[in-house]
């Protein structure tokens, strides 16, 4: 049996694909600020977009390249910034006649209103229109633009009050492949902190953000909405843990029906000094209806985006830096891609270093997939003392590897006698702590699995059958110390380790 396991996870491994041309290359060296960097892979072709900052002019920047990272011609997109202030587009999307199109929303400097724009252009990037689309009681920002299975396009942002930022209200703009209005649909999203992504494939689209539930500690949750391609709301679900600050991250709809996002975990009352540093991200797969197939934690992760790739695996890129334990990293970023199968089991995971200045912080912040199966990603390289930056174009090939430099594969067999891999967060902590299983597989090969908390004396001070793959426990009624967990399932121990109880905030 696990020599077949192992077979069939070595196909999946090494799809049987031609040999995959990989590189690491950087355009654009102090001649421009460009933000949050996207990547599209089309036949023969690579087209990066990102948010243009220099010479006193703010737009769009396009680089085109060849397969082999080899810059054809780059095209900057924008109008002075003294006139204008604001979002342009964040992302672009190809459609299936070749075009690329953008939205954004424009505030004007000093102004309390903005209007929703909308970018068509050719392949070769010449324009093909700019639709103002609407005037915005307020600052519009709709930086979400994609084609629907009906081959128009789905324009999904905010609105919200220019000076304080708040009383933000969902918007979804329909247009046809003109630019000419179908609909406009605007949902009040009361107590949204962080409106995060809207993601679309054929006839749905999600929106996914974030809701204050405490405003004196940040406490929040996750919010995802499901709809239709013409607005109808399918379904909304709540996600997060109590007493946590639960922040968006990437979303994606999947081919089956489905959806994988990311929610990161915050720790609030935070005594570790940046609590981002050291929060966990937790990946989900939802089924059609929203409910959870699967979930996997990670520790210190900070992911940027995810891709489906034609084979239904699942990629991530992140970056990665002052992870506990990894001192070596704590000064700067850099990149890192990891592959799982689509039952969030991973095939592989790297960090890339090959090419990088160590002067600079290097991330990223897309991740696609070409014809030839290779995986491309794109981010920043930016001086840890500086304002320039470049832009980032990685490729590899399915199995990660950048010019023979390959990571370690995993074959997908577990040992069983091997012990959970399990997450506490915060620790040290002072009101609150998580118990997590890394990955659902390994919570449910356990039958009932009791956690037990005892003090330095031996003392048991909490014991509880673990009945969810992530439990919260309250830390309030416990003094200041030092704990030890174990967790144990039909006599035979899975887990164990220590926990640090820090004094209550006065």
């Amino acid at each position: 049996m696990k020599t077949l396991l192992l077979v069939l996870n070595l196909i999946l491994l090494f799809p049987a694909v031609g040999q995959v041309s990989t590189f690491s290359k950087f355009y654009g060296k102090d001649s421009f600020y460009c933000a949050s960097p996207t990547v599209i892979a089309d036949g023969d072709s690579i087209t990066l977009l990102g948010l243009f900052y220099g010479y006193n002019r703010q737009g769009h920047l396009f680089i085109k390249s060849d397969l082999n990272g080899n810059e054809a011609y780059r095209f900057v997109n924008g109008k002075p910034d003294t006139i204008f202030s604001g979002h342009y587009a964040l992302c672009a999307n190809r459609t299936s006649t070749g075009h690329f199109i953008l939205s954004g929303g424009v505030a004007r400097t000093g102004a309390q209103t903005g209007y929703d724009v909308l970018y068509k252009l050719k392949s070769n990037l010449d324009t093909e229109f700019v639709h103002t689309l609407n005037t915005a009681s307020g600052c519009s920002y709709l930086p979400f633009a994609s084609e629907l299975s009906d081959k128009n396009y789905l324009l999904a942002g905010w609105r919200q009050d220019c000076v304080v930022g708040a009383n933000r209200i969902a918007t979804f703009i329909k247009t046809d492949t003109l630019g000419n209005i179908i609909w406009i649909k605007e949902e009040p999203h009361p107590n949204v902190s962080e409106f995060s992504s809207t993601s679309v494939i054929s006839d749905r689209f999600y929106v996914m953000d974030q809701i204050a539930t405490d405003g004196n500690t940040g406490d929040s949750v996750i919010q995802i909405h499901k709809y239709d391609n013409d607005g109808n709301l399918i379904w909304k679900r709540s996600f997060g843990h109590e007493g946590f600050n639960n922040k968006t991250g990437p979303l994606i709809p999947t081919h089956d029906g489905g959806a994988v996002y990311v929610l990161n975990i915050i720790d609030t009352n935070s005594i570790l000094g940046h609590p981002t540093i050291y929060m966990p991200a937790i990946i989900y797969r939802l089924d059609s209806s929203g409910a959870i197939l699967w979930q996997r934690w990670l520790n210190g992760a900070n992911l940027f985006s995810i891709h489906e790739t034609s084979s239904g695996s699942l990629v991530f890129c992140e970056s990665r830096g002052g992870v506990v334990n990894e001192p070596e990293y704590s000064t700067k970023l850099s990149g890192e891609l990891f592959k799982t199968d689509r039952d969030g089991n991973i095939l592989w995971k790297k960090r890339y270093v090959e090419g990088v200045d160590s002067s600079q912080h290097n991330y990223f912040f897309d991740v696609t997939e070409g014809a030839d199966c290779g995986i491309f990603a794109t981010g920043q390289a930016v001086p840890l003392h500086g304002q320039r930056n470049q832009v980032w174009l990685l490729k590899v090939d399915s199995n990660g590897c950048l010019n023979g430099d390959c990571p370690e594969l995993y074959t997908g067999i577990k040992d069983q006698e091997k012990a959970a891999d399990i997450v506490v967060f915060p620790n040290p902590t002072q009101s609150y702590f998580i118990i997590a299983f890394s990955e659902t597989s390994d919570f449910r090969r356990y039958r009932e699995p009791v956690f037990r908390l005892t003090d330095v004396t031996g003392r048991t001070v909490s014991q509880s059958i673990l009945t969810e793959q992530a439990t919260t426990f309250s830390s309030e009624a416990f003094s200041s110390g030092v704990y030890f967990y174990t967790i144990r399932s039909d006599g035979r121990h899975i887990a164990g380790g220590k926990i640090v109880i820090r004094p209550q905030s006065q």
